[in-house]
């Protein structure tokens, strides 16, 4: 994999929030929010897409692995968490296709599939994300916000226990996901107009190869 996401985050880890830094080197491509790209109607810097996206799925395997494992008082609140990564959209979907059997296809809002994962029966779960790619260009929504779509692996892997029996699973998938990137721009305290950039997660297709 280009990238892998498996990386512990502590649960409370705030909703990420970058300030554009007036030092940063005009030439570091990586961190910079916006470029000019000649045939891309919005300028922003896709490195910089994946980095913030990145550091949302990590947040994201965490959660899961705590919904997974029910290692916590309070599945409720990571729950919340997780789905303050979708801004608390409950209009967000998520859909689930096999690539063996097409015609198996299930939907759910955001929140119901953020608490199914409660009734999984797996433990010691891990996962991990890769391969990132910008599938299309962003561009500014009706809304004021910008939208895209980026696809990205994942490996799933977990121990499964059955009348005493212990075993392991292992996933792989295909995930196409909404990015929907929220810019504020405002005066900072030296009186120098700034900006934050929030990524958001949106609509969710996923497709399970075995």
């Amino acid at each position: 994999m280009k990238k892998a996401g498996l990386i512990l985050l502590v649960l409370a880890l705030p909703m990420l929030s970058f300030g554009q830094d007036h030092q940063t080197d005009p030439n570091d491509t990586e961190n910079r929010h916006f470029v000019k790209m000649p045939g891309i109607n919005f300028s922003i810097n896709p490195k910089y897409v994946n980095k913030l996206l990145d550091k949302k799925l990590m947040m994201l395997s965490e959660d899961f692995k705590l919904l997974i494992q029910k290692r916590t008082a309070n599945l409720d609140k990571v729950v919340e968490n997780a789905f303050e990564l979708w801004n608390n959209d409950n209009s967000k979907m998520v859909t689930v296709t096999s690539v063996n059997d097409p015609s198996m296809k299930t939907r759910k809002h955001i929140l119901d599939y953020l608490k199914a994962m409660q009734n999984l029966p797996y433990k010691n779960a891990s996962v991990k994300y890769g391969d990132f790619s910008l599938i299309n260009n962003i561009t500014k929504g009706p809304d004021g916000l910008y939208h895209g779509f980026v696809e990205f692996t994942q490996e799933f892997s977990a121990t499964t226990q059955n009348e005493g029996k212990t075993g392991k699973i292992t996933d792989y998938s295909k995930r196409r996901v909404e990015v929907v990137i929220k810019v504020t721009t405002f005066v900072n305290k030296d009186g120098v107009q700034d900006e934050t950039v929030q990524l958001f997660l949106g609509d969710m297709a996923v497709e399970e190869s075995r």
